[in-house]
This record gives structure tokens, C-alpha cells and sequence, in this order.
């Protein structure tokens, strides 16, 4: 008797409920899973979120056969509750205006162009900068009355793309208008400064910074989208062609 009560404690204590667990994490993913064992019985219990939300839970329990090694059973009861289709955990915040996407471009086309438009105003003629001492280099009149218009253009393209790109988020997006705005106003003041009141150091040292801000924002443009980094790079090398020209007339007619 002594003995039988001896094996029945030791099975009573060899089937004491134990609980494990872990958490893992990868990118944005969280992996955590629970084990426990109780009276032969074994209950795993995974949970998946991402960004905080809960993607898929699964619970799988398993019972081992009497006199035989740990043995899993085919036919153990299985729960899976995948929450995707009720609750979006994506991070990527899709284009908002994806039926109206023409009118879109267009009208960031158009203002882009109305903005180089002013700038033209602002500048008036180029009589000063015919009055100058040209530095080597310098490309017809009429090349500036046609690049621009271009450019302008490739600006808006460029932050199309940019703007409704999937890679982006509210914040990166927030971001992105305020160096491309930035940009363009700068740009705009700098015909008023160069042109029509020939300041030349002054419009110097604005478009040095016009340089700096459309590298930042050529950057952020490539980041987001290669088709419309690669269109703003053009605007960008024709900046530093600009800083060439107004260093070396400031030099020049100091």
C-alpha cells in the first residue's frame, strides 16, 4: 500500500499545471506565445500584432497518450482567429484620391507653373543681368525662358508621385510639402532680388539656400519614389548652374 501511495504522488506531482512563455519581435511584428501542461494535457496559445494590433491568435491543444512519449494527436482541437479582414494593421497609408489622380496632377502641374509665372513677374526684364560682367559659361537668353517652363513642370510631376505614393505616411507626407513649399517660395523670391533690385550678394546667399533645401527635398523625393527623385534632380542641378552664375557675376562686379 505504501508503494501504490508512493507512485500515485509522483504521478500527482509529475502532472502539476506548467506555464512558459516568450515574446519575439521582428521589424514591426510582435510574437508572443504561451505554453502550459496540465494532467497530460498541453495548450499553446500564439498571438501576432503589428504596430499594436492583433493580427492572428492561434490556440492549439494536445494530449499525450497513457504509456507512450510525448505523442501529438492529429485530431486536437485547433483555433485560429485571424483578424485582418476586420481590422487593417498596415502601416502604409494608401493614396487618398485614387479615382481623381488626373485632376491631381494637373492642378499641382498648374500651380507649379503659376508660381514660376510669378516669379517671372517679380523679376521683370534681364536688362541688369545683360549689364554685368558675364562669367564663362553662360547659355543664351532665350535657354532661361525655356527651361524653366520645364522644369516647372517636372516639379509637379515630381510631387505627384511623391504626394500619392504608397510608401507614404501622413507624417513623411506632412513633411515632403513643407520642404517642397519652402522651396518654391524661396525660389520665387530670388528673381526679385537678382533681377529687378541687382542685389547681388543678398540674391547670393538666398539662392545658396534654395540649393540646400532642394537637396534635402531632392532626397526625401528619392526616398519616396525613384521616377520623381530623378525628375527633381534635373531642378536641382539647374539650381547649382544659378549659384554658379550669381557667385561669379557677385565676383565679377563687386
Amino acid at each position: 500500500m505504501s508503494n501504490n501511495k508512493r507512485k500515485n504522488t509522483n504521478k500527482q506531482s509529475a502532472y502539476k499545471p506548467k506555464t512558459a512563455g516568450f515574446n519575439a519581435k521582428s521589424g514591426n511584428k510582435t510574437i508572443s506565445a504561451t505554453a502550459s501542461s496540465n494532467n497530460g494535457e498541453k495548450k499553446v496559445e500564439a498571438t501576432v500584432s503589428k504596430n499594436g494590433s492583433t493580427i492572428k491568435q492561434t490556440t492549439i491543444t494536445t494530449k499525450n497518450a497513457e504509456g507512450s512519449a510525448h505523442h501529438t494527436n492529429q485530431n486536437s482541437a485547433s483555433h485560429s482567429h485571424d483578424f485582418t479582414e476586420t481590422k487593417s494593421a498596415s502601416h502604409i497609408n494608401k493614396p487618398h484620391y485614387t479615382k481623381n489622380w488626373s485632376w491631381w496632377l494637373i492642378c499641382l502641374v498648374l500651380g507649379a507653373l503659376a508660381i514660376g509665372g510669378i516669379a517671372r513677374l517679380l523679376g521683370g526684364n534681364m536688362d541688369h543681368f545683360n549689364a554685368h560682367i558675364l562669367p564663362p559659361g553662360v547659355v543664351p537668353r532665350w535657354v532661361f525662358g525655356l527651361a524653366w517652363p520645364i522644369l516647372y513642370t517636372m516639379l509637379g510631376i515630381s510631387a505627384f508621385l511623391v504626394f500619392f505614393s504608397p510608401n507614404q505616411l501622413d507624417k513623411t507626407r506632412r513633411g515632403d510639402i513643407i520642404w517642397f513649399s519652402l522651396n518654391l517660395l524661396l525660389n520665387m523670391l530670388w528673381p526679385l532680388l537678382f533681377y529687378r533690385l541687382d542685389l547681388l550678394i543678398v540674391s547670393c546667399v538666398l539662392i545658396g539656400l534654395i540649393v540646400i533645401t532642394a537637396i534635402i527635398t531632392n532626397y526625401r523625393f528619392y526616398y519616396r519614389n525613384l521616377a520623381a527623385g530623378i525628375l527633381y534632380s534635373f531642378y536641382t542641378a539647374w539650381l547649382c548652374y544659378a549659384l554658379y552664375l550669381n557667385l561669379a557675376i557677385a565676383l565679377l562686379n563687386a
